[in-house]
């Protein structure tokens, strides 16, 4: 469409769908948070229930994957923005499945420690904190930035039914 010196462009025209580029990320990246779900609440689980965690111990895991947000966050970011964002991404998803892939293995060969779930939740944190800061901007993908920010939204959700079907609650 157009008009008097300016171009209109409809939501059809420009379906991000339509994108192979886009269709990837939000796929990837939606299998990613799905991941970060369960993990949210699979690492605790597993350290309470296989290793019989303090809940002191068990705050430490968790405590140890916020705090790679307060101290590694600002350094990371500002490199991350010189670098090129597609490898990095990928880099960061593979660095936190190799993190967890670690636990079941360690599981299975009777080393699984409290130490290690804090050292999976550490890596797993500054991972995904290497990978908060790349973002779509300067590329004019404005809804595109917004169908992906609405993906942590996922997280909350996610972790609230799961702890509803642990109660066997709906």
């Amino acid at each position: 469409m157009s008009g008097e010196g300016y171009t209109v462009t409809t939501m059809a025209d420009s379906s991000l769908w339509r994108e192979r580029d886009f269709a990837l990320l939000w796929s990837g990246q939606t299998v990613s948070e799905f991941g970060s779900m369960i993990t949210t609440i699979a690492l605790p689980l597993v350290a309470v229930v296989s290793l019989r965690a303090s809940p002191f111990e068990v705050g430490l895991a968790t405590t140890s994957s916020w705090l790679a947000w307060l101290v590694v966050r600002l350094p990371v970011g500002v490199r991350a923005d010189r670098l090129r964002r597609r490898p990095l991404m990928i880099w960061a998803d593979l660095r936190r499945a190799v993190a967890l892939a670690t636990v079941p293995i360690a599981w299975a060969l009777d080393g699984l420690t409290v130490a290690h779930l804090i050292a999976v939740a550490t890596v797993i944190a500054v991972a995904t904190v290497i990978e908060s800061p790349l973002s779509l901007r300067g590329t004019g993908m404005c809804p595109a930035g917004s169908m992906l920010s609405s993906l942590p939204s996922l997280r909350g959700w996610g972790a609230r039914r799961g702890e509803c079907c642990l109660r066997g609650r709906r």
